[in-house]
Formats: structure tokens, C-alpha cells, sequence
């Protein structure tokens, strides 16, 4: 969730990852993630502004915990990730 760049989901495609959904609400941050998906040949699928529509083991949101606390329940994940701008990281369970 807000995935921008890209660069966590080509990262996990690259680590081998089953299946990878990037989302994002702004239309720059996907063709951005689009293009870097791309050059790195890393399957990923792209998701405009919608929740992955299968549960996932992990999510990964660097869009802020409010976000994440308020879709926890939409976002069917084993385990959600946090990762603030500051670099840290939170789970949440």
C-alpha cells in the first residue's frame, strides 16, 4: 500500500514472493512503479486504489499506521508492516 516507486514489491518479487500486488492512489506513483517493474522484469501487479483481493501473508504500508488501523479489517493480512518515513518499522499483529 502506497508503493510509489515500487521498489518494496520489486523487492519482493525478487526475493520470491508467490504473488506481489502494489497499490497506490496517485496515477504519477504507478506509472513510476510501472516503469521500475518493468526495467527489473519483476512480476508484479499493479492496483489502482484497491485493496489486494486475495488474503496475503504480509503487507507492506508506507502510507502511515492511521491508514493501516483504519483498513486493517479490508486488508486481509496475516501480518502488516508499517514502514514510516523515518525508516522504522511497525507490525501489526
Amino acid at each position: 500500500m502506497g508503493t510509489g516507486s515500487g521498489i518494496l514489491a520489486i523487492a519482493a518479487a525478487k526475493l520470491g514472493a508467490a504473488h506481489v500486488w502494489a497499490v497506490d492512489v496517485h496515477p504519477e506513483a504507478l506509472a513510476a512503479a510501472a516503469r521500475n517493474i518493468s526495467l527489473n522484469e519483476a512480476e508484479v501487479t499493479l492496483l489502482d486504489n484497491v485493496l489486494p483481493p486475495e488474503h496475503v501473508d504480509l503487507a507492506i504500508v508506507s502510507i502511515g499506521s492511521q491508514w493501516a488501523q483504519e483498513h486493517k479489517r479490508g486488508l486481509l493480512a496475516e501480518r502488516i508492516l508499517i514502514v514510516h518515513d523515518d525508516a522504522t518499522v511497525e507490525v501489526l499483529p
